[in-house]
């Protein structure tokens, strides 16, 4: 049970690890999906779209980060 509750924590983290690196370098192609970071200001045209993206994918790998190694520290 410790071991299902460990990897369950680590989801979250690791899955803002993979989609922040996956964002950084390739956005969602469809600016009007169901994918992506969608407000007003990023759906705009696609240079904001891809500026949006590097700088969430960015932020989000790096505190996906953080949070593996504070969910494995705790």
């Amino acid at each position: 049970m410790f071991i299902f509750l460990c990897i369950c924590s680590l989801l979250v983290p690791l899955s803002m690890i993979i989609l922040g690196y996956t964002w950084k370098n390739k956005p969602p192609k469809d600016r009007q999906g169901m994918s992506g970071y969608r407000s007003t200001m990023s759906r705009m045209n696609d240079e904001t779209w891809k500026y949006a993206h590097r700088c969430w994918g960015g932020l989000n790998f790096v505190l996906g980060i953080i949070l593996t190694i504070l969910s494995i520290l705790f």
